[in-house]
């Protein structure tokens, strides 16, 4: 006959075990490139699980699918597919964009970039964490549920963070119709957090310092980032344009906080 002690052992084999499986789906690697080809239908429903996105739409013209051969075209190099959205006095709207990469529910280091025109109006870009395990039919699951922290950029200012005002060696204040690459970097493993920003793959850093900008947590570090949502106008103007180009993100290592280019971000 098999003794007490011996079931006590398996169980606590079984949760070492289980403990085991847990710890490695928590930091598995995750990577998502996205594309807008073939968009229409994340237009019209306003979810897309493949592209890990939820679309607040507007009307019938507020957000287009831009190319080569559209009017207008696509200004991203190569003139990739992108989205092209405007809210106007006759079909106002609040654009936003929400983005979960990971199915992680707690991303402690990674990578996001973003390509982005600013054309009118604000420009927002926030990252947070969503503590809901991913289910791709949950418009709730791709939302920000604790804020950590927001971009914004809005032609004709400069961009901020927090408050501050920001620049990089070569950019003073978003301009309109200008491609931005906003590249955005975290690493929230032990002692102090760390979130790194580069536009166009230069630093960024608060105007009038020699160093980069070191982002400070709005949120509990310890929920990562794993979330993302990027908006067009706010609450008390909806009116702006804005392209939106292809976005890539990556989790599962510590990436290269000096620079914006990693190999996390490589295909």
């Amino acid at each position: 006959m098999t003794s007490p002690e011996f079931f006590k052992k398996l169980s606590i084999a079984n949760v070492a075990y289980a403990a085991l499986l847990l710890t490695l789906s928590a930091s598995q690697a995750e990577r998502i490139d996205v594309g807008w080809e073939d968009a229409g239908a994340a237009i019209r429903t306003g979810r897309d699980s493949e592209r890990r996105v939820q679309i607040i739409p507007g009307g019938a013209q507020g957000i287009q699918l831009v190319d080569q051969h559209s009017n207008p075209p696509s200004p991203f190099v190569g003139q990739v597919p992108a989205l092209f959205v405007q809210s106007t006095e006759t079909d106002s709207f609040w654009f936003r964009l929400s983005f979960r990469p990971f199915e992680d529910s707690r991303v402690l280091q990674g990578v996001v970039e973003f390509n982005i025109r600013p054309v009118e109006g604000s420009v927002a870009v926030q990252a947070g964490s969503q503590t809901e395990p991913w289910d791709p039919l949950s418009d709730n699951n791709y939302k920000i549920i604790n804020s950590a922290f927001s971009i914004s950029l809005t032609p004709g200012l400069e961009a901020t963070a927090a408050g501050k005002p920001l620049e990089t060696d070569s950019i003073t204040m978003i301009e309109s119709g200008r491609d931005y690459r906003l590249t955005i970097k975290w690493d929230l493993e032990g002692g102090t957090p760390m979130v790194r920003l580069f536009l166009n793959g230069e630093p960024v850093r608060v105007r009038g310092q020699s160093g980069p900008l070191n982002l400070k947590f709005a949120a509990d570090p310890a929920d990562g980032t794993n979330a993302f949502r990027i908006s067009l106008g706010s609450s008390e103007n909806k009116l702006g344009k804005v392209f939106i180009g292809p976005i890539v993100a990556a989790s599962g290592s510590k990436p290269d906080m000096e620079q914006a280019e990693d190999p996390l971000l490589k295909p």
